[in-house]
């Protein structure tokens, strides 16, 4: 079954998310943050930065658009990672992405076979596992799968007057429930994508913040707008309803980058 939530308030088994909240401080009242991080791609070291930068507070939330791992062959640290957002506990959702997926399925077959047929397996094709197998026990990847698997396709939430809608690669209208590979990579066996008209037009009434392609390739192809960081940095289309966040973090010259919600702010690093 396809994991495709609404924002908490909308979702009665998701009350962890629901409303916005203002919380009193000592001298003025401060409103819930919702931030919005795109792929992390085993590198903490940018994390760190981000959630430096941030300083989430007890009654802010912080979305990852999914990829949180492979790639980053200078520095990869997915266990970092995977712990920064086990610090974060109920204050972070992470969507599916498609690498987090692929990481998820191997540990699950690996685990599964005897010795014997483990030596036997293919080798996973990027660094994450056997980097997590120099630092992890056995049952703590495990679980780590089991975590992924809990991740949403996708995540339907308020903030700041508009309805967003998340996802790593693509969304889809909220009564439009898609197979699981539209939302990771943006392709659907069963149906045609037209991927112009998704870069022109998003999703007509909602504003769509996703991942997965880097922005640096995007304006070329779709027009669109980057932000004054330029090329390396986040892209609208035109209609100011789909945001693209995948900074090309994981490689040698690209940045993580994040964006506040209700204030539109954007933090790189």
């Amino acid at each position: 079954m396809i994991n495709v939530q609404r924002e908490p308030g909308y979702n009665p088994w998701a009350d962890k998310y629901a409303k916005e909240k203002v919380v009193m401080g000592s001298t003025k009242e401060r409103r819930k943050m919702n931030y919005v991080i795109g792929d992390v791609h085993n590198d903490n070291e940018k994390l760190n930065k981000i959630l430096k930068m941030i300083s989430v507070n007890p009654e802010d939330h912080v979305y990852f658009l999914g990829d949180l791992f492979d790639r980053c062959n200078s520095h990869p640290d997915p266990v970092g990672v995977y712990f920064n957002v086990l610090k974060l506990g109920e204050q972070a959702t992470v969507l599916m992405g498609n690498h987090d997926k692929w990481l998820a399925n191997y540990i699950k077959e690996f685990y599964s076979l005897s010795e014997r047929k483990r030596r036997k397996m293919r080798e996973y094709p990027y660094n994450t596992f056997e980097l997590l197998r120099e630092r992890l026990t056995d049952v703590d990847i495990m679980r780590l799968a089991e975590f992924i698997d809990t991740f949403p396709a996708q995540i339907e939430l308020h903030a700041d007057g508009r309805t967003h809608l998340l996802a790593h690669a693509r969304t889809s209208a909220p009564e439009d429930v898609r197979d699981e590979k539209f939302y990771l990579m943006g392709m659907d066996d069963t149906i045609r994508v037209d991927e112009d008209m998704y870069y022109k037009d998003g999703v007509p009434g909602f504003t769509s913040i996703c991942g997965h392609t880097e922005t640096s390739l995007i304006g070329s192809m779709h027009g669109g707008s980057y932000s004054e960081h330029g090329r390396t940095s986040i892209w609208r289309n035109e209609k100011n309803n789909l945001i693209l966040l995948d900074c090309g973090c994981g490689f040698e010259d690209g940045r993580l980058a994040c964006i506040c919600l209700e204030t539109g702010e954007e933090f790189y690093a």
